[in-house]
């Protein structure tokens, strides 16, 4: 998922989180779009965008209210939902991480943040805000929930980003994640 992406390239991206809400559809999911143009993309055009709910700007809290009072099946479609929500048990059993939160460092904010985290920079704060978004919906020991990246670079971010995350992520997530032998990742 990229800025610069084709329309065939989008039309995938959106049949593939199509097929993974159709496989578990019956459960509250939720789907992290990093943007609110990628929200207002996913439900214009997904076939189950009647099950959906999103918000504009500043909306958040009474979209995630909606969404935990509504019975299943229903679908928060969030750029926001990062930090500071929680969502145990039922109110969430899947997540879809639509597109990887690199942060845009064109920007001098963002540029001085990547450069606070030290020369991993980019890398290191969206690996901060997978880990915040997966977490939103895992809160205990005996919680679970599936958690989907249809962002195709995570194909060459994972192995980037494997150092810059919590030893208890990656333990979670190494044997799909990374097939094969498990990565050489140094004790913490």
């Amino acid at each position: 998922v990229k800025y610069n992406w084709s329309p065939l390239e989008e039309v995938k991206w959106l049949e593939k989180i199509d097929a993974i809400i159709e496989s578990r559809l019956g459960v509250k999911m939720i789907i992290h779009t990093t943007s609110y143009a990628r929200a207002q993309i996913i439900l214009s055009r997904s076939q189950f965008r009647e099950f959906m709910i999103t918000h504009e700007s500043g909306q958040a809290q009474a979209a995630v209210q909606q969404f935990k009072s509504s019975p299943d099946p229903v679908i928060l479609v969030s750029p926001t939902v990062i930090e500071g929500y929680d969502f145990p048990g039922d109110e969430c059993r899947v997540q879809i991480i639509a597109k990887l939160g690199f942060p845009d460092t064109r920007g001098r904010i963002n540029t001085k943040r990547a450069e606070k985290v030290g020369k991993a920079g980019g890398m290191a704060l969206m690996a901060q805000d997978l880990v915040q978004k997966v977490g939103r919906a895992m809160r205990s020991k005996d919680d679970w929930c599936e958690t989907f990246i249809v962002d195709g670079q995570w194909t060459w971010a994972r192995t980037q980003t494997a150092p810059l995350l919590p030893r208890y992520f990656r333990l979670a997530c190494c044997e799909r994640v990374f097939p094969g032998p498990a990565p050489n990742f140094s004790p913490e």
